[in-house]
């Protein structure tokens, strides 16, 4: 089973108030042509400890000559 979603984070711990980046890559191979949304967990333990973000965009055909 291939991944869709990845993500990447630098493990180090981040102080209150830092602030730091995480890198999300979609895989379109494979799916139908029109728009997408996908969930991206985040667990820490900050006040509240769940976050939910969301990627959204559309995927093109591919035209070929």
């Amino acid at each position: 089973m291939r991944k869709i979603t990845v993500s990447s984070y630098n493990r180090t711990p981040i102080a209150p108030g830092d602030s730091g980046v995480i890198a999300v890559r979609f895989n379109s191979r494979g799916r139908a042509a029109g728009t997408f949304r996908k969930a991206i967990r985040i667990r820490s333990n900050s006040v509240p400890p769940n976050k939910i973000l969301f990627v959204t965009g559309r995927i093109k055909r591919l035209y070929r000559k």
